[in-house]
């Protein structure tokens, strides 16, 4: 069996009576016994079933399958089209400029076009548990974001790296110009980090070079919030990153694939999951920080 199956066999045998459950696994071979004690509980019941492929495109960035797309004739694109959600079709429309309408397709047709560009999302690697198989972790809560809480996630992670840096810049227009070009909400985080020492830095983003443009900072900060999301995900199932990288549009999303590695650092991880975990909460209850 793969791991998803021995997760899911794990968690069905712990919904049965101790003794029950230590006869059932007696049968097991001894190799098996070992995968069974070695994969780790799921995050949820599985008994409640898990997400089809077909439910988890649903979830998927529209830019991931544009690639794909591309590189088929018209009237393939227009099947392609028709199996996807309105907004996934309506942003790859504008993308590869198509303007077709799109066909009526059976049931049948439908599944085994969803089941096909599925597997195209899973070229160059393994599927990935469902959520319902994720081991249990906190940064699972992550999964129940959407794109726009995603990105939100990462411009307030990215204010660490802020808070550390705005406190060498002593010309006041510069300091002026970074704040003008923050949301609110970044702000309101700034505030609150200012007040506190940053426990875990990374290295400089060099703002007093920094020439003024608001894009270029932009995309500083994002640079920043993503290597911190993606260094709190280390250790985490490679599942959840699968994920999270594809929910996320396809160049956020590699760059989160690229930048999640360890660091040298021995709390590190824990520091950033801590960060990640108090934001979770503070979007998902849409308080101000």
């Amino acid at each position: 069996m793969n791991d998803a199956s021995w997760i899911f066999c794990k968690a069905f045998l712990q919904k049965c009576p101790p003794d029950q459950r230590g006869a059932l696994i007696s049968y097991l071979p001894a190799a098996d016994q070992k995968n069974l004690d070695r994969a780790p509980l799921p995050s949820s019941d599985p008994s409640q079933g898990a997400t089809p492929p077909e439910e988890l495109l649903d979830k998927i960035h529209y830019s991931w399958f544009a690639p794909f797309l591309r590189t088929l004739p018209e009237n393939d694109i227009r099947l392609y089209f028709a199996v996807l959600n309105d907004a996934q079709a309506k942003e790859l429309k504008k993308a590869l400029l198509f303007s077709n309408h799109l066909p009526s397709l059976t049931p049948l047709a439908t599944l085994f076009l969803q089941r096909s560009l599925w597997g195209k999302m899973l070229e160059h690697g393994e599927e990935p548990l469902p959520p319902e198989g994720l081991p249990k972790s906190p940064l699972n809560q992550l999964l129940q974001f959407t794109y726009e809480e995603l990105l939100s996630l990462i411009d307030l992670l990215a204010i660490h790296d802020l808070t550390v840096e705005l406190r060498q810049i002593i010309d006041t227009a510069k300091l002026k110009k970074i704040y003008s070009l923050l949301s609110k909400r970044q702000l309101a985080y700034l505030k609150t980090l200012a007040q506190k020492k940053e426990t875990l830095s990374f290295k400089k983003m060099s703002l007093n070079k920094w020439d003024g443009n608001p894009e270029n900072l932009k995309t500083m900060l994002q640079q920043r919030g993503i290597n911190r999301l993606a260094k709190s995900l280390c250790g985490e199932s490679s599942s959840l990153l699968w994920h999270l990288t594809h929910r996320l549009d396809i160049d956020r999303g590699n760059t989160l694939q690229n930048l999640c590695k360890p660091l040298d650092h021995p709390q590190a991880i824990g520091i950033l999951r801590g960060q990640v975990s108090e934001l979770i909460q503070s979007i998902k209850n849409s308080t101000h920080i």
